[in-house]
């Protein structure tokens, strides 16, 4: 079995256009984003805890599957980080060819189990990255 920390690491587009408005409207929040997609980007955080189910630890409150995209063969987890928790993470995975992307950075107000427009953007992006559906 490959070691986790062998998982491609990818940043989409639309989550760094995310990151970039989280930053003018929460300096804070996207700084501790940051610091932790640096962790992952530099193998010093396992990039498989962000798409693992009910994983937890002192920086991550909580991972959870997205069932919105699961029903869309999607494989994508909401993570709830510690400090911030106006913001959720959502991170899509393909186990078989080892790589994560961080699809999205949402506001905790918006209801992103039913924003249409944002799955489109995602489900877009996920077939780009050649992302298998499962």
């Amino acid at each position: 079995m490959a070691d986790l920390r062998d998982y491609q690491f990818i940043i989409t587009a639309g989550a760094k256009q995310d990151l970039l408005a989280c930053k003018e409207e929460d300096p804070f929040a996207a700084a501790t984003i940051s610091t932790l997609l640096r962790e992952i980007l530099s193998h010093g955080r396992d990039a498989s805890q962000m798409v693992e189910d009910d994983y937890s630890d002192e920086e991550i409150h909580s991972v959870g599957p997205l069932w919105s995209l699961q029903d869309m063969r999607i494989n994508a987890y909401r993570v709830r980080m510690a400090l911030i928790d106006r913001w959720r993470l959502i991170f899509a995975v393909d186990r078989l060819d080892q790589r994560i992307a961080l699809v999205a950075v949402m506001h905790r107000d918006d209801d992103y189990q039913n924003n249409r427009a944002l799955w489109r953007d995602i489900e877009r992006e996920y077939d780009e990255l050649g992302f298998r559906r499962y």
